[in-house]
């Protein structure tokens, strides 16, 4: 698992499509995009297999602290992404909510990151759905007339 969690942390600051390095370094956001799915998947894998042998309630702290890393790669991936393996994601997503759910009974924290994790969730889908019907309203309108294009302001190089 903690393999999984160094590749999530290395590719996360990544991830961003906006605040990739230019000119391009490395294979790209899609590649740690890529990367971080798929090693939360691989967390939540490593979480089943472990539930079924000893319980979610014998997993350690530290153990604990690595799920809502991956909880919130595939939470952004469920809301942002819709390919092929969206069913994968959401199994995985809900494997490592509910170990999360059940945990909380016993650390504090665990209940923190649950909540936490289910109000982005939350906030990033009603964001995301809004944003994706006022691009969908302007696209089928020919844009919106008379407001200036949005310019992104520059990176300051330190």
């Amino acid at each position: 698992m903690e393999y999984h969690y160094l590749l999530i942390l290395v590719h996360r600051p990544w991830t961003s499509r906006r605040l990739h390095p230019f000119p391009l370094q490395g294979r790209g956001y899609r590649h740690a995009r890529e990367t971080c799915v798929n090693s939360a998947c691989s967390i939540a894998r490593c979480l089943a297999q472990f539930e079924t042998q000893h319980g979610s309630r014998s997993l350690d702290v530290e153990t604990l602290q690595i799920l809502p890393s991956a909880a919130l790669i595939l939470i952004f991936s469920a809301v942002c992404d819709s390919s092929s393996g969206q069913s994968d994601v959401l199994t995985n997503l809900n494997t490592i909510l509910r170990a999360l759910d059940e945990l909380s009974s016993t650390y504090d924290c665990a209940r923190q990151h649950l909540d936490g994790l289910l109000h982005v969730q939350q906030r990033w889908y009603l964001s995301y759905r809004t944003g994706v019907a006022k691009r969908n309203s302007e696209a089928s309108r020919g844009g919106a007339a008379g407001v200036e294009p949005h310019h992104k302001r520059q990176r300051v190089q330190l």
